[in-house]
């Protein structure tokens, strides 16, 4: 009399109406949710804080002054002489003689000397030009004047004051830039220095100022008080 109630009261009891409820309430609403709150945005705004302005900064900054400022030099400076070999340039050694020698017979270089603040080895630009190497200098902190590295196939030693020796060796010596106003040296410039018979003032010789000896000159030592 009593087996049907139990059955059938527990079947009509069963908790499927909850499973479908929760169902519907957590899984999708959470999925969209995540991806519109994270994923676009983001991506936008990295690219536009970190791509651009980077690139266009630097390039302001380093790029066009030093390219500005060497055209307004070289419009302003005096002629210098072409150097002897432009592929060349930057090859030759650091370690030149400082001066001396009295004529030049190329220029190989122009050099501007720079010293850093923070106490590293001091070190030389090379450049083609005069012009190019005074503007360097110009738009560059702790950078010397420029000076040419010229090439001497003969010169004049003085190794005391007064005596002047006719030396036929190659030389390589860094000269300020201004003694290349000499004119270069010519076959009888070194001679008509040492010669006995020489101006009271050599250096008129190889400025270009005094005449050529007619005569001979020996080669060889000579003295006189410059």
């Amino acid at each position: 009399m009593v087996k049907s109630t139990p059955k059938a009261a527990g079947r009509s009891k069963k908790p499927v109406p909850a499973k479908k409820a929760v169902k519907k309430a957590v899984k999708k609403p959470a999925k969209k949710a995540a991806k519109k709150a994270v994923k676009k945005p983001a991506q936008k705004a990295t690219k536009k804080a970190v791509k651009t302005p980077v690139k266009k900064t630097a390039r302001k900054a380093v790029r066009k002054p030093a390219t500005k400022g060497m055209k307004k030099a070289a419009s302003k400076t005096a002629s210098y002489p072409a150097v002897l070999d432009p592929t060349l340039v930057g090859t030759y050694p650091a370690d030149a003689a400082a001066g001396g020698g009295y004529v030049w017979d190329a220029v190989l270089e122009y050099r501007v000397w720079c010293h850093p603040e923070d106490g590293s080895d001091d070190y030389y630009c090379p450049f083609e030009s005069y012009n190019d190497a005074l503007a360097f200098s110009k738009a560059s902190e702790n950078a010397e004047e420029p000076l040419a590295l010229i090439l001497q196939k003969e010169y004049i030693d003085e190794p005391e004051p007064g005596c002047f020796v006719h030396i036929r060796k190659r030389r390589e010596a860094e000269w300020p830039v201004r003694f290349l106003s000499r004119p270069r040296r010519t076959p009888r410039t070194i001679p008509d220095f040492i010669a006995p018979d020489a101006p009271t003032n050599r250096l008129d010789i190889i400025r270009g100022l005094a005449k050529r000896n007619s005569g001979k000159g020996k080669a060889g030592k000579g003295k006189a008080g410059a």
